[in-house]
């Protein structure tokens, strides 16, 4: 498959320190957005102020490994428990204006893939899955989220202005997503 890339130890330590800070020290709460819970995928999203010099190199770090420059990051939280419902990502294009996304794993007590096409990928905590999220349909496998489990993503996303992939904006029965979902089926 073209233009999918894994990558481990995608975060340097001090941008996971930095991370880390802003989501459990309640004096950097202002950093954040709040949470947004979605019963029907079993997440909650938010976004979340990184220093600057934090997205910079994050920028770049995308740009040497794509070799093509990109710019104008943005970035949301989304965490999965059955809490909020039952995680379901069935195949999906984003719909959105951006070419690249970086679905990076921040944390989990579980495993759960991450399907691209008609691949499943194992991804573990600090590596990340990097794709156009509107050449190729999106998705998790089906899993039974036990109390307690979760999966913690970060959502890296760089939106271009002339781009509008809002066309993929598709029902689920649409056929152009009939093999990404034969794959998930076959994960069961």
């Amino acid at each position: 498959m073209e233009n999918v890339y894994k990558f481990t130890n995608f975060l340097l330590p001090e941008e996971l320190e930095e991370i880390d800070r802003i989501l459990t020290d309640e004096n950097l709460w202002s950093l954040r957005s709040e949470k947004k819970e979605d019963p029907n995928l079993g997440r909650i999203m938010y976004t979340a102020q990184l220093s600057q010099n934090t997205l910079n190199s994050i920028q770049n770090r995308v740009s040497v490994l794509l070799n093509k420059t990109v710019k104008n990051i943005s970035l949301v939280f989304a965490h999965y428990e059955a809490k909020h419902g039952q995680p379901n990502l069935p195949p999906h294009f984003d719909g959105d204006n951006n070419d690249v996304i970086v679905d990076y794993q921040y944390k989990s007590n579980t495993s759960w893939g991450l399907g691209v096409a008609t691949e499943c990928f194992e991804i573990q905590d600090n590596e990340a899955l990097i794709f156009n999220p509107n050449q190729y349909p999106h998705w998790r496998p089906k899993k039974e989220f036990k109390d307690g489990e979760f999966v913690t993503m970060i959502f890296f996303r760089f939106p271009e202005s002339g781009i509008n992939y809002g066309h993929l904006t598709l029902s689920q029965s649409d056929p152009i997503f009939d093999e990404a979902k034969a794959a998930r089926n076959l994960l069961n």
